[in-house]
């Protein structure tokens, strides 16, 4: 019995000392292990490349949620794969450690699997599909007007004149589109889902058939649905990267040393083969420039 008892006080004495060697790891008990959710829109196709990509990627097997009418539920254990910029609004706030891909307007303490290409890449691009463009009608809206800011140097170095076109919704950015669709010779749609909602793309798409005004898109989606270009990432090399982020959490990389390190992207120059032809687009010149064409 005396043998018995002093091997428990062993024993009760070397558990001690480990958890008093081993904070971090019993903090980490405390707190359960992490758990990787992945909340998308359904029926997007280049969420669900992304996400297929991060599944295969991703060390740890993820819950996929598609967003409903209702917000998910999150709780603080839990790294939380926003795909979209709808899935991103919806997380936020929710306490969850949070990495985004293929969003368009990231927040502060977010961890961003991609990057969003400079204004200026796609401008570049428009100019080498039709040198004689001149006036290029801009849509946006308040999530963007920073980034449109960001636009009036590179195209003045371009000898392009924008003509602003900001609204706070789509039946306003309708209007004053219509406003000006006459007096255009290309039209740049802003990467804001708050004001290039489908009836404006739709309304762009018809300025396109009928005036032959090239459409400078957001993404491939938007080229495949008849946009002349956009400059994106793409999605499964997204997914890919998002992996890795989410890899390195579950390894113990702190949030605020992945926050801080550069991403180098995957960005291509996606043309839409047949509105280039249809349009009279120099499609040798924007190959010769690296366009991926469709």
């Amino acid at each position: 019995m005396v043998r018995t008892e002093a091997t428990a006080v062993r024993i009760g004495g070397a558990l001690v000392l480990m958890a008093a060697l081993c904070p971090a790891a019993h903090a980490r008990r405390d707190a359960g292990p992490l758990e990787i959710v992945v909340i998308k829109r359904a029926g997007i196709l280049a969420y669900q490349e992304a996400t297929e990509e991060f599944i295969e990627s991703c060390r740890v097997r993820a819950r996929i949620v598609n967003l409903g009418s209702a917000p998910p539920v999150l709780h603080r254990h839990e790294v939380v794969l926003a795909v979209g910029q709808r899935a991103l609004d919806a997380v936020a706030g929710s306490g969850a450690q949070v990495v985004s891909a293929l969003a368009l307007k990231v927040p502060p303490g977010v961890i961003t699997a991609d990057v969003q290409p400079s204004p200026e890449l796609t401008l570049r691009a428009l100019r080498t599909a039709r040198p004689a463009v001149k006036r290029v009608a801009v849509v946006y809206g308040p999530r963007t007007e920073a980034l449109v800011a960001q636009l009036a140097e590179p195209a003045a170095a371009l000898g392009i004149t924008l003509v602003p076109v900001r609204a706070s919704d789509g039946p306003e950015a309708l209007r004053r589109l219509n406003a000006v669709a006459m007096s255009v010779d290309a039209l740049w749609l802003a990467p804001d889902i708050d004001v290039v909602v489908p009836q404006v793309f739709q309304y762009a798409l018809g300025l396109e058939i009928a005036r032959a005004v090239p459409i400078v898109g957001v993404s491939r989606q938007q080229v495949r649905s008849g946009a002349l270009l956009a400059v994106d990432a793409d999605p499964r090399a997204v997914g890919r990267q998002a992996a890795l982020l989410v890899n390195e959490l579950l390894g113990g990389v702190p949030a605020n040393v992945l926050l801080g390190r550069p991403r180098t992207g995957a960005l291509e120059l996606v043309v839409n083969g047949e509105v280039a032809r249809r349009l009279g687009a120099d499609l040798a010149a924007l190959r010769a420039i690296g366009a991926k064409v469709e």
